[in-house]
C-alpha cells in the first residue's frame, strides 16, 4: 500500500514495533510488572536507533510548499524524567534533544504534556511568544507563534485539564493560498493514566464545556491533541491487538474507556483514521473486525504518512498508541510520527487544512 507519496526514498517507518512483533516463551505484557516495564523500555529504545539509523523523517510538503497547508501542529509528552530509565543522557541533553527536535518541526502549535518550566526561555527563543501552562498539579502546555484571539482552561480533575486556545490564521506570501483573518481551535489535552472510567469523564467534562462554547456547532475548525492514555484496536493487527489486551487483563486495566467513540460520535477523526476510505461497518464501534480494517487498509490513502506499515508507529515506550491528534472541520495532509530519542513518548507533527 502507498500510504506516503511524499518521499520514494527510505525515510518512512517500514517497521512494527519490536515489542509487539517480540517472540518469546513469555508473553511481554504479562510477565512482573518489574520485568515486563523494563523490558518494554529496552525494546523502545531499541525501536529509536534503528528508526533514527535509517534515517526516518518528519514530512514536509513537497519544495516547502504551503499553499494548502494551513497549520502545523505538533503534540508530545516529553517526559522530563526519561533519564532516570536511561543513565546514558543528562538533563542538560534532554533539554537540548527536546529543544532541537521541537525547532525541527517548525510546527505553528505545539501541545507539550509532562512539561517543565526551564523550557520556557527556549521556547521563547525559538518564537513561541504566546505559552499557556494549565494551572492543575498535572499541567498541560500549549505554545504558539499566531495571534490569540480567545483562550480558556477546563479543569478535568484535580491534576488534569484542557487548554482551549483560538488562533488566527494570517495570510501569508505571494503564493501562500491561506485566507486572511481564517481562525482554528486547538484543544491540548492530557488525561488520567490510570482508570478508564475517569479519563471518560473528564473527556466528558471537555466535550460539554466544547459545547457550552458552541465550538462544534460553529461550524469552525478544530484539532484536538494529547495523551489520552488509551490504545484503539482499530490501530493494531488482530495478532497484535491480542497482545496488548492479554496485557491489559493481567493488569486489570480497561480496554475501551470510551473516549475514542465520544470523540468520534462529535465528529472528530484522528488524523490517520483518514488514511481510511469508508466501508459498510459502524467506525464509531471499537469492536468492529480487525478483519475490515485490514482489508480497508489495501486501499490507497487520503493523508500522507511517514510511515510504510499498515498501521501507524508507536507512540509510547509500551510499545503502544497512546498520544493523537484529532480533527473536526479540518482535514491532514501530511501525518508523522517522529523517531524520538528524548522521551518515553515519540511526537506527532501534523500539517492540517481546511
Amino acid at each position: 500500500m502507498n500510504q506516503s507519496s511524499v518521499s520514494s526514498t527510505s525515510t518512512n517507518w517500514s517497521f512494527r514495533p519490536s515489542a509487539l512483533a517480540l517472540q518469546s516463551t513469555a508473553d511481554i505484557y504479562t510477565i512482573p510488572p518489574f520485568h515486563s516495564r523494563q523490558r518494554l523500555e529496552e525494546c523502545y529504545e531499541e525501536d529509536n536507533r534503528r528508526a533514527i539509523n535509517e534515517g526516518i523523517k518528519i514530512l514536509s510538503p513537497p519544495n516547502g510548499d504551503k499553499s494548502n497547508n494551513r497549520i502545523r501542529t505538533l503534540q508530545w509528552n516529553i517526559n522530563s524524567g526519561y533519564h532516570i530509565m536511561n543513565s546514558a543522557k543528562n538533563d542538560v541533553d534532554i533539554q537540548t534533544g527536546i529543544v532541537n527536535t521541537i525547532r525541527d518541526t517548525n510546527a505553528d502549535f505545539i501541545v507539550l504534556n509532562e512539561y517543565v518550566d526551564v523550557l520556557d526561555a527556549d521556547l521563547h527563543r525559538l518564537g513561541y511568544h504566546n505559552i499557556t501552562m494549565g494551572t492543575v498539579d498535572f499541567p498541560t502546555v500549549v505554545a504558539t507563534r499566531l495571534h490569540i484571539i480567545q483562550q480558556k482552561e477546563i479543569i478535568l480533575s484535580y491534576d488534569r485539564s484542557a487548554i482551549l486556545t483560538e488562533v488566527l490564521v494570517e495570510e501569508g506570501g505571494d503564493n501562500d493560498k491561506r485566507r486572511t483573518n481564517e481562525s482554528v481551535w486547538i484543544i491540548g489535552t492530557h488525561i488520567n493514566f490510570q482508570s478508564g472510567k475517569q479519563r471518560n469523564i473528564e473527556m466528558q467534562i471537555l466535550m460539554k464545556e466544547i459545547d457550552k462554547m458552541n465550538i462544534i456547532n460553529d461550524d469552525k475548525p478544530c484539532c484536538l491533541l494529547g495523551d489520552l492514555n488509551q490504545q484503539r484496536s482499530r490501530d493494531y493487527s488482530s495478532e497484535e491487538w491480542a497482545r496488548i489486551t492479554g496485557g491489559m487483563k493481567y493488569r486489570n486495566a480497561t480496554e475501551d474507556d470510551g473516549v475514542a467513540n465520544m470523540l468520534m460520535s462529535r465528529g472528530f477523526v484522528c488524523c490517520w483514521d483518514t488514511t481510511l476510505p469508508s466501508v459498510e461497518c459502524d467506525m464509531e464501534d471499537e469492536a468492529t473486525s480487525n478483519a475490515a480494517e485490514e482489508k480497508m487498509r489495501k486501499k490507497d490513502s487520503i493523508v500522507n504518512v511517514n510511515w510504510d506499515t499498515a498501521y501507524a508507529p508507536a507512540t509510547h515506550w509500551s510499545g503502544t498508541i497512546v498520544d493523537y491528534s484529532y480533527g473536526l472541520n479540518i482535514s491532514p495532509l501530511y501525518a508523522s510520527i517522529g523517531p524520538d530519542n528524548w522521551s518515553d513518548h515519540r511526537l506527532t507533527v501534523v500539517d492540517w487544512t481546511w
